[in-house]
């Protein structure tokens, strides 16, 4: 609780990690973060041959939000940076929030994440 926000982090079950403020009237601030894993692409036809599931596999971490939008890689974001983006992803939120034409959007009911 610094700057006289409630903050909680969770670790759910599936390699994310999600960063809350509770909001009593509106939707929740969430800023989550998800281990996402692909095949790695198959360069010789012998390796294009093997299932899926004997493939290697690539990591990212994607972000995910509360409120539907879609998520983006900060694999490669320092610290700092990733700091940055929650502030800079807050201070969106709070516009939002702030903005009376955005009521409808902001007081409705959070959207399931695939995390959840």
């Amino acid at each position: 609780r610094a700057g006289g926000v409630d903050a909680h982090v969770q670790r759910d079950s599936d390699d994310a990690v999600r960063l809350t403020v509770p909001t009593a009237e509106q939707r929740d601030f969430v800023y989550g973060v998800r281990v996402t894993a692909k095949s790695a692409p198959a360069f010789l036809m012998r390796e294009a041959a093997e299932p899926e599931s004997a493939r290697p596999h690539v990591y990212g971490i994607i972000t995910f939000f509360e409120d539907g939008r879609l998520g983006y890689d900060i694999e490669y974001l320092r610290g700092d940076e990733v700091i940055a983006d929650v502030l800079r992803q807050y201070e969106r939120y709070v516009s939002l929030a702030a903005d009376k034409r955005t009521h409808l959007l902001s007081r409705a009911p959070g959207h399931a994440t695939e995390a959840e």
